[in-house]
């Protein structure tokens, strides 16, 4: 009888420890982006992506652009906010319609004239704004009173709560 080759043995690969969800990290009060789903709510708050310290934006000539729809707040701080090294300009109006002309204004809405005669958005840099949405101010005590987002179920743990088969019960 021919000797038989002995298979070897699969490699037991133990999959590792399942960490438990990390809790999302509060935000710092200031100006953020408008969560999802609130981008278009109007606030006196802008935020302009694809501009800012990283891509070299000159700030005066952005100031001398944003106050052309409206007054500036410089209460808080600074008006127009580059955070270092980031490609994003957050900008604090004293009211919403100014914001509203602005972000009109930056993205294009609304100016069929200038469509016509070949002026597009205005230019800051020699370039197009991107993306310019609404933004939101987080203060201390917001972040602080916050309810906890819920981590979202597992997609195979919420089909199971959808199943219902007489005589089953899941036990967690």
């Amino acid at each position: 009888m021919p000797p038989t080759s002995a298979m070897p043995r699969p490699l037991s690969r133990t999959p590792p420890p399942l960490e438990p969800p990390h809790d999302p990290q509060p935000l710092q009060p200031g100006l953020h982006p408008a969560p999802y789903g609130q981008e278009n709510v109007p606030t006196r708050f802008l935020y302009l992506s694809g501009i800012g310290d990283a891509l070299k934006t000159d700030l005066q000539e952005l100031r001398a652009l944003m106050e052309t729809y409206g007054p500036l707040d410089d209460s808080e701080g600074l008006a127009i906010e580059a955070p270092a090294k980031r490609g994003f300009v957050l900008v604090r109006y004293l009211d919403k319609n100014s914001a509203q002309r602005a972000k009109d204004a930056l993205a294009g809405v609304g100016d069929k004239e200038g469509e016509r005669e070949g002026r597009g958005p205005p230019l800051i840099g020699g370039r197009r704004v991107p993306k310019v949405q609404y933004s939101v101010m987080v203060t201390a005590d917001e972040e602080r009173n916050k309810v906890p987002h819920p981590e979202p179920l597992d997609p195979f743990e919420q089909a199971s709560l959808e199943v219902d088969i007489p005589g089953v019960m899941l036990i967690e």
